[in-house]
């Protein structure tokens, strides 16, 4: 018995649904990427900022440099409903 549930679920995993889709996607678009971790403890932080390429695109790199980036905090007075 417990081989054919095996059976019957390779089966059905193996038959499921396939159904392909077109995404509405601009090959040409290159956006803007920022990676990095920003913690509320004292830095340095590292922020990468880079350019999109098409998926199929293997030339080189699109790291941006010489550029300028400013962070920001603000401090916030935070209440707590339980003490």
């Amino acid at each position: 018995m417990f081989q054919r549930i095996i059976f019957l679920l390779t089966i059905i995993i193996f038959i499921g649904c396939d159904k392909e889709i077109q995404l509405p996607l601009d090959p040409n678009a290159s956006l803007l990427v920022i990676d990095g971790s920003i913690t509320d403890e004292p830095g340095p932080y590292f922020v990468k900022l880079s350019k999109s390429i098409d998926i199929g695109n293997t030339n080189g790199n699109l790291f941006l440099v010489g550029g300028f980036l400013s962070i920001i905090f603000a401090l916030v007075k935070s209440r707590s409903r339980y003490r």
